[in-house]
């Protein structure tokens, strides 16, 4: 399959939201006509998970303290730089739910 073919998708979690993370995988993985790349910003740990391999550490610690802010908010200001600037990526939050091929978005 051709990268362009692939989705890339972007979720923000942190360990305590893990059972939603994998219920939102799964949903995203059944529904899919299309090879995905599922990439998982794991705000807890500062670190960056591809497809439920290895862990590696982000490029830079987004952690900032502010209220009503999550441990993951300004992770998505990164996936422009990890797709090097080029093609199309999707975020959604962990406890996202999809009923249909994310790839048709």
């Amino acid at each position: 399959m051709k990268n362009q073919d692939r989705v890339r998708v972007f979720i923000g979690s942190g360990e305590a939201s893990l059972l939603e993370r994998k219920v939102s995988i799964y949903s995203l993985r059944k529904h899919s006509h299309r090879e995905l790349d599922i990439y998982v910003f794991n705000g807890t740990h500062n670190a960056i998970e591809l497809n439920d391999y290895q862990p590696y550490l982000a490029p830079m610690s987004l952690r900032v303290k502010y209220r009503n802010t999550t441990e993951f908010s300004l992770y998505r200001y990164l996936i422009p730089q990890l797709c090097n600037y080029q093609g199309k990526a999707i975020y959604i939050d962990s406890d996202t739910i999809c009923l249909t091929d994310i790839g048709e978005l």
